[in-house]
């Protein structure tokens, strides 16, 4: 037995409940300098990595903190990391919030946490000149 075809109002429905644009948003934003500060520890040890001016051996101390079973994936757990950039007061969420949602979820307030932070190294042969991400 043949399924029916759909309705007209049905294919609307569907329509209209489709957005046509991609489920991410990319771009790039301008935080303050004071922003950039990253504080990160190992063990009993803290430093202090300063993104306008990073230093190469505190860099090596971060890729050294990193928990890590392969050389190109680098992390540090929450508790291991504080950073002063604020994704609310810089707006970011708000710009996540106007491309991602939409409707009544537009509304909604979001957050952001971190969980971890990633560490990633500029080439993967050379991991101590780190990015982070």
């Amino acid at each position: 037995m043949p399924l029916p075809l759909p309705s007209m109002k049905h294919l609307q429905a569907l329509k209209s409940a489709v957005v046509d644009r991609p489920p991410y948003c990319s771009g790039t934003i301008h935080p303050p300098f004071e922003d950039g500060i990253l504080f990160f520890a190992k063990e009993d040890e803290g430093y202090r990595l300063d993104f306008t001016n990073p230093k190469h051996t505190i860099l090596e101390k971060l890729a050294e903190a990193c928990n890590t079973d392969q050389q190109e994936d680098r992390s540090l757990d929450s508790q291991h990391v504080s950073i002063k950039f604020d994704p609310l007061r810089s707006g970011l969420l708000d710009i996540i919030r106007d491309d991602l949602l939409d409707g009544v979820s537009a509304t909604k307030e979001i957050r952001a946490e971190l969980h971890r932070l990633s560490v990633y190294s500029q080439c993967r042969r050379k991991p101590l000149r780190s990015h982070l991400i």
